[in-house]
């Protein structure tokens, strides 16, 4: 991955053509006129790294045109495709709001405009309209659902059908050997 960028001609927020699906929707034209004034727009080109793993979150990257990977370094030090972001998509927001480092690297796949908001702004704009804190709520709990179904379709079988049965908890094993259950059963009585 190679790193850097340019400004791009800075659009504006209020004719971006993907902020209606995205959370930045729910902003009054007050605080859309804060959003346009911090947020800083950058071309990359392919192979140009927006972010990477485990550097400190300093906001929130929007993708306002072109394709981005999302990669996560494996405990081999491969670098995994994770999804594809697009236009519209927001990148770094959980990180950013946990207070957390990334956990991931996004990079360019193909020329992209994407803009970023410094965590300030975004935490300004949180506080000032709640709707918008609910907005990366549901958009966190979408890719929380989306994560566990992936887990669950991808789990190779290594996911034992289990009925309910009270007084018994679920323990996470950590990476599973081939064909091991990634699961213990422990009893409570």
């Amino acid at each position: 991955m190679m790193e850097g960028s340019r400004s791009s001609s800075s659009k504006s927020c209020f004719t971006c053509q993907t902020r209606g699906r995205t959370e930045w929707c729910a902003l009054t034209e007050e605080e859309l006129k804060l959003l346009d004034k911090a947020k800083v727009s950058r071309d990359y080109l392919p192979g140009e790294v927006i972010f990477r793993e485990a550097d400190a979150c300093q906001g929130i990257h929007c993708i306002e045109s072109g394709l981005v990977g999302v990669r996560k370094m494996n405990a081999n030090g491969q670098e995994i495709l994770l999804r594809l972001g697009y236009p519209g998509d927001t990148l770094g927001y959980r990180s950013m709001l946990s207070g957390d480092d990334h956990n991931n690297s996004a990079e360019a796949l193909e020329p992209s405009e994407v803009c970023f908001i410094d965590a300030t702004t975004v935490r300004t704009l949180l506080t000032r309209n709640p709707t918008l804190g609910l907005r990366f709520l549901n958009h966190a709990a979408t890719d929380f659902a989306n994560l566990v179904s992936w887990i669950w379709l991808h789990a190779g079988g290594l996911v034992p059908d289990i009925p309910a049965q009270p007084e018994t908890i679920l323990i996470w094993k950590g990476e599973p050997q081939p064909r091991e259950a990634p699961f213990t059963r422990l009893r409570l009585r």
